[in-house]
């Protein structure tokens, strides 16, 4: 008996590698909320055995797990920061990318001091600026969704052990891979809590209805579980990786002659694209875009291909033929909208209306630039190709027309799209501007070298949600974005004493008037 209780005094002086993260001084080894014998079994096993092993197949970590899940998704070996799946690495407020001394609302990036004022960084951060996995390893890594996380707890087996003397929680597949999460705690103030018993990670989801929270798994000995915490914290960060091939559409409709793109949303950034008829539909690619040009009446595939990864994804392609409407020097009837030859040296012919308008003097539909349905509120905050401010605008390309952010085309179909600031100022400089009205409407009467004539009224803009300058000012959208700052777009101004090109920041609404080559 002597023995037994001198063995059991000595145990927590005995050596143990340097690297094992425990707090046996405590004397709760196995992190089992309970000091007995059972704390002595697992420090013997720890020492002598040293913990379980990974399916890593070597030690140049981080690796891409395949865990056999139903999305494919792989996960890390380790956390971020994190020289071995055993080691805690670095511990990062929600968005943050670098660690720091102190974790609260105080020091916290993404507000201004308080709980009540933290910005919206986006609904899932995975892939962004603000994920830490991603910027700090590049790639298709990124920090895990909470859906990811549900997916990895619905679908592996999970088991409280040791690896090289660091308590956590081991997830194996169905496929018999497995990943170690080690039980490093969080950073809250300036301190260190729960490590070795409690295993804390961010995922990249928001509470929908909470800007100060995000939702992390916890984990014990006993227990596993999803749930949110404010956002100030610092959590350790596994990654997963997701190799996709993500398209802006995969189906597109033009007219025989027109051109319209499709974005490559989610890629390793290089790509090959080929049609399977060329006849039909010839294809480039530019950057992130893929350019498709209509050649002959029919259908083909476009394939777009990931040279890094080898993925692809199709896009089907329609081509209509060019059925060109008969154009007239002004309307011949009330069926709009008509097709007005002005005589322009381009051969540009004008609609008679306004899209969403029935007549020439009707005001029509107010458009953001680049976006095909009208609103309520016209803003930063309500723009859809921004992230909230002018200085977050996504670059849709210099001109849209007949892309799927032209509302002329997109709404009217056929050869109509939203004028270039080109033939906006070939109308100009080519047509004679009086101020009139039309059936009591004040507005712009252009009339061609050939005598055609069209009428665009003053409908004003709208901001807000006002609308401003109606009947005293006319603002209507080009195709054509500004090229040395993307929250900017060309647009024709004009007034009862001058007619100019203007630009303008593109959360504005402001009418647009097609015309058709």
């Amino acid at each position: 008996m002597r023995k037994i209780f001198t063995f059991i005094l000595l145990l927590p002086f005995l050596a143990v590698p340097s690297h094992a993260q425990l707090n046996y001084h405590q004397g709760d080894i196995n992190g089992d909320g309970a000091v007995d014998i059972s704390d002595v079994v697992s420090l013997v096993n720890l020492i002598l055995n040293g913990g379980t092993t990974l399916t890593c197949p070597d030690d140049n970590h981080p690796h891409a797990v395949d865990l056999g899940l139903p999305s494919g998704t792989k996960w890390a070996c380790c956390n971020v920061d994190a020289p071995t799946p055993e080691g805690y690495g670095g511990y990062f407020a929600w968005g943050e990318t670098g660690v720091k001394l102190v974790y609260d609302w105080s020091t916290y990036t993404f507000c201004n001091g308080t709980e009540s004022c933290c910005q919206d960084i986006g609904a899932n951060i995975g892939r962004t600026t603000y994920d830490v996995a991603h910027e700090k390893w590049g790639g298709f890594w990124q920090m895990p969704s909470s859906a990811q996380f549900q997916e990895l707890l619905d679908n592996c087996s999970s088991e409280w052990t040791t690896v090289n003397g660091v308590y956590g929680r081991k997830f194996t597949g169905k496929n018999g891979c497995s990943i170690f999460f080690p039980s490093a705690g969080f950073h809250e103030g300036a301190n260190l809590s729960l490590s070795v018993n409690y295993g804390i990670y961010w995922s990249g989801t928001k509470v929908s209805d909470d800007n100060s929270r995000a939702k992390y798994l916890q984990f014990s000995a006993s227990t596993t579980y999803l749930i949110d915490n404010p956002r100030y914290a610092g959590f350790p960060v596994r990654p997963v990786n997701v190799v996709t091939l993500d398209l802006s559409e995969s189906s597109v409709s033009l007219t025989k002659g027109n051109t319209t793109t499709v974005e490559v949303t989610t890629g390793s950034g290089n790509y090959t694209v080929s049609s399977s008829d060329v006849g039909i539909a010839a294809v480039a690619i530019s950057g992130n875009k893929v350019i498709i040009i209509g050649m002959e009446k029919g259908s083909a595939t476009i394939t777009v291909t990931d040279t890094e990864t080898g993925i692809s994804s199709e896009i089907e392609v329609e081509v209509k033929g060019a059925e060109q409407p008969s154009s007239y020097r002004t309307c011949p009837d009330d069926h709009h909208p008509h097709l007005i030859d002005l005589g322009l040296p381009s051969g540009t012919k004008w609609a008679c209306c306004n899209v969403g308008a029935d007549a020439p003097e009707s005001y029509g539909g107010y458009y953001a630039w680049g976006e095909t349905t009208e609103k309520d509120v016209y803003d930063w905050n309500t723009y859809t190709y921004c992230d909230g401010s002018y200085n977050t605008c996504h670059d849709l390309g210099s001109d849209i027309a007949g892309t799927q952010y032209d509302v002329a085309h997109v709404q009217w179909g056929g050869s109509w799209v939203m004028p270039s600031k080109e033939q906006q100022d070939e109308l100009r400089a080519n047509c004679t501007y009086t101020w009139t009205t039309k059936n009591g409407i004040n507005g712009g009467q252009f009339t061609g070298p050939n005598g055609g004539i069209i009428f665009l009224p003053a409908a004003g803009y709208r901001w807000s949600e006002s609308l401003d300058n109606a009947g005293s000012s006319g603002d209507y959208w080009s195709s054509t974005q500004y090229p040395s700052d993307s929250s900017y777009a060309y647009n024709l101004d004009f007034y009862s004493g001058y007619v100019y090109w203007g630009l303008s920041n593109r959360d504005y609404g402001f009418t647009v008037r097609p015309v058709s080559k």
